[in-house]
């Protein structure tokens, strides 16, 4: 919801210029500091361009906060995060490219990133594949190997035995 109201915002912003409604300042944070920019600046630099994008896997971002101004004295904080190795914007209703990139690269060049397995709203990881299972054991067990070592054994005593007990024939 918040960020089709920054669009909503954006097109009023750059659609007129007499508009009660602009952008007076933006603040990004990474995981140790922020940085701020105000006025016309933050207003064209930070703004989504509502282009839908896809959602990327998990990768480094920093936060981004955009002041706006909507009616005399009231004001509305729009949040998103910012993947900067990506160019994307992600809130609430999806990702999207900043209007003019370069100035959300300026201000997060430099700032340690929030890390990459905190992103919200990422891409879910696909599913580690199970383990293919052991090779089935080609060996045979002790006991079949014993009992055919026996039974060939026992066959051989036999065969002996009845050699020896045959009667020889005299010429």
């Amino acid at each position: 919801m918040r960020a089709l109201i920054a669009v909503l915002l954006a097109g009023l912003v750059l659609a007129s210029t007499a508009s009660a409604k602009e952008v007076v300042g933006a603040t990004v944070c990474g995981a140790q500091e922020c940085r701020e920019v105000s006025g016309a600046e933050a207003g064209h630099g930070v703004m989504p361009d509502s282009t839908p994008a896809e959602a990327p896997g998990a990768a480094p971002f920093v936060r981004v906060s955009v002041d706006v101004r909507v009616e005399e004295g009231e004001r509305v904080a729009v949040e998103w995060v910012y993947v900067p190795s990506l160019g994307l914007l992600g809130g609430d209703e999806g990702w999207m490219r900043p209007i003019d990139g370069s100035t959300l690269e300026r201000l997060a060049r430099g700032l340690a990133p929030f890390p990459a397995a905190q992103l919200p709203g990422a891409a879910p990881e696909p599913a580690a594949q199970p383990a293919p299972p052991p090779p089935a054991d080609r060996s045979s067990p002790t006991w079949i190997v014993a009992g055919l070592g026996a039974g060939l054994g026992l066959l051989g005593l036999t065969a002996v035995v009845r050699e020896r007990r045959r009667p020889v024939a005299l010429p």
